[in-house]
């Protein structure tokens, strides 16, 4: 009886010992230590070992919110390194079929309508039209497909539904301003220009940076819709933003067609220096070595405008 006692009083001291030695080993591994592992795997040269080292980090986390990108890397490695698409497409369906993580999920899908969008368009359809049958809580996948099919202008029907499928999951703000404006470009592309406008107008509000892929649809969508002064206002606002020669050339043909006078396009211009002016950010302080390694600083001019020439030798 005694010698029973003595043999569980080893066996319990074993295994305090072994838990003190093994328990880092043991507990999950900090984020930082999951990312520093997919930094390590990335840094391999050899293709097959990289997938191995992959899918064992897939394996063994399989809860790690750094999954999708392990997928997304597996994803590049088969299609950029090894140029082996059937493998990948094998990969892609069985991942669909055993994974539970959503994003996970997204990824496989994306590549899936990626790599057929160009050779086989009819095929990159399928994989929107699957995508509604087994619906996926990821907005960007919806959005993204749905907007490259009205990009291409083929099957405008599905790339709507699909469209509407992303609204319906915008989890943001700038989910919703960037779900709306592919859906309003969508109608666009069907003919449907005032529900186009409604939807980007909604999502130029939306923004929390002005777009400029929002403005020019919205702008478009306007000029279809009929509405010539409106179009010309959001052509005046991209150009807020920046010199865009196809915004430059509308909003000169329209001033041409409204027979502005000389001193009427000098008064845009000014105007528009100004509100670019107001929208700018101020300049901040700087240091950087020139080509012969010396220091060069730069100061802000307290609210003057500096041209910086990064070309010239002096």
């Amino acid at each position: 009886m005694k010698s029973s006692i003595w043999i569980l009083i080893v066996v319990i001291a074993a295994g305090v010992v072994v838990g003190i030695v093994f328990k880092d080993r043991l507990k999950p591994p900090e984020p930082g230590d999951q990312q520093a592992q997919l930094k390590e795997i990335g840094d391999i040269t050899d293709s097959e070992a990289k997938l191995e080292k992959l899918q064992h980090f897939i394996a063994d986390y399989p809860k790690s919110e750094l999954k999708p990108r392990a997928y997304s890397s597996i994803a590049k490695e088969m299609l950029e390194a090894l140029k082996d698409t059937t493998r990948f497409v094998g990969f892609a369906r069985q991942t669909i079929e055993k994974e539970t993580d959503p994003e996970s999920k997204a990824i496989m899908y994306y590549r899936l309508y990626d790599i057929k969008a160009e050779a086989k368009p009819e095929e990159a359809a399928l994989v929107g039209s699957e995508l509604l049958k087994v619906p996926i809580d990821v907005g960007w996948l919806y959005n993204y497909i749905g907007y490259d099919l009205a990009d291409r202008g083929r099957d405008l029907d599905l790339a709507l539904s699909l469209c509407q499928k992303s609204v319906e999951l915008a989890k943001t703000r700038d989910d919703s301003a960037s779900f709306l404006d592919a859906r309003g470009f969508v109608y666009y592309k069907k003919g449907m220009y005032q529900e186009a406008v409604a939807d980007l107008e909604k999502a130029v509000g939306l923004y929390s940076e002005p777009s400029e892929d929002g403005l020019r649809h919205l702008a478009m969508a306007y000029t279809k819709a009929g509405d010539a002064a409106k179009a010309f206002a959001t052509y005046r606002k991209i150009l807020v933003i920046g010199e865009y020669d196809y915004a430059r050339g509308t909003v000169d043909s329209m001033m041409t067609v409204e027979r502005y006078s000389p001193k009427k396009k000098q008064q845009f211009e000014e105007g528009l220096w100004q509100d670019r002016a107001v929208g700018a950010a101020s300049a901040v302080a700087f240091s950087m070595p020139n080509l012969a390694g010396q220091a060069v600083a730069f100061e802000p001019a307290g609210g003057k405008v500096v041209l910086l020439n990064f070309m010239s030798p002096t």
